[in-house]
């Protein structure tokens, strides 16, 4: 029998190697507080892929012996700043994690 399908949050709690059962003993607040966080990463991560097209657009204006040189310095930049931004979101995550089980132990 083919593997059950696993749904968004599923997949997202595997992505994030997030126990289930540690969700459940999460205080609401902790929980909200996460999700704060999430989606104000996804913001950042979708404000960095626009201002990163925007500088693609504007290296078809570069001379044409420019543009690998320039194009991959712009796509590390990119990938840089993408890896800070995902380090960061899941450092305050952890950090959130841990205060609830600190919470959780006292």
């Amino acid at each position: 029998m083919p593997e059950k399908l696993k749904s968004a949050l599923e997949i997202a709690m595997a992505k994030y190697n997030i126990n289930p059962e540690s969700l459940d003993n999460m205080p609401e607040h902790l929980k909200a507080k996460i999700a704060e966080i999430r989606n104000f990463y996804a913001s950042k991560r979708a404000e960095l892929e626009i201002l990163h097209q925007q500088e693609i657009k504007k290296l078809l204006d570069a001379p044409p012996s420019d543009y690998a040189t320039l194009k991959e310095k712009t796509e590390n930049n990119y990938q840089l700043e993408r890896t800070r931004l995902d380090n960061e979101e899941k450092k305050r995550v952890r950090e959130v994690r841990e205060q609830s089980h600190n919470d959780v132990e006292q």
